[in-house]
């Protein structure tokens, strides 16, 4: 599962004084014979003590059987997803951001609708955020992206735009003073 654009970008954050901001986890939920007409229900949230978790993307695994299974996912008092994994549904990565703490954990119930055991299998890929002051970090890094990304395109224009009028590339400036 490819992470996002502004995962890639949280993944190359550092802590002042160094290390990562967000540490990249997968993990994979596998039960072998699940039995007929019994539902799973479990919570799903940060590891150890980690302040909290961004789940960007869950897949089922190949062998999955279509329409054996149905479920939803509840988080903050709201069911977000609720369905049969179908066909489809078993071939489609589920791209997203679920937001999970240790206080707020993912609530998953999933049910065998089937007549037979079957084989449940579910990947899932997040970044982990190790403490409150990270996840202020990771707040501010995220307002400020879109500020970023836009002062950039405007320098690349304005090469671009010295560039023509100039007839060459231009020449390294310095610094702008009092600022």
């Amino acid at each position: 599962m490819i992470p996002g654009p502004a995962i890639e970008y949280l993944l190359t954050l550092r802590r002042p004084g160094g290390g990562t901001l967000v540490i990249l986890d997968a993990a994979q939920i596998l039960i072998p014979a699940f039995p007929p007409a019994t539902t799973l229900s479990f919570s799903a949230g940060p590891i150890g003590d980690d302040y909290g978790q961004i789940v960007y993307g869950a897949k089922a695994g190949p062998n999955m059987i279509p329409n054996a299974f149905t479920g939803y996912v509840q988080v903050w008092g709201s069911r977000l997803i609720a369905g049969t994994f179908t066909a489809a549904t078993l071939v489609t990565e589920f791209q997203s951001f679920l937001w999970v703490t240790q206080a707020e954990p993912a609530l998953i119930y999933l049910t065998n609708v089937s007549g037979l055991n079957q084989v449940l299998e579910l990947d899932y890929v997040s970044i982990r955020i190790s403490s409150e002051e990270d996840y202020e970090m990771v707040l501010e890094a995220l307002a400020r992206l879109g500020t970023s990304v836009r002062l950039e395109q405007l320098a690349e224009e304005a090469n671009q735009l010295l560039t023509m009028l100039t007839g060459g590339p231009p020449a390294p400036q310095p610094p702008i003073r009092g600022r």
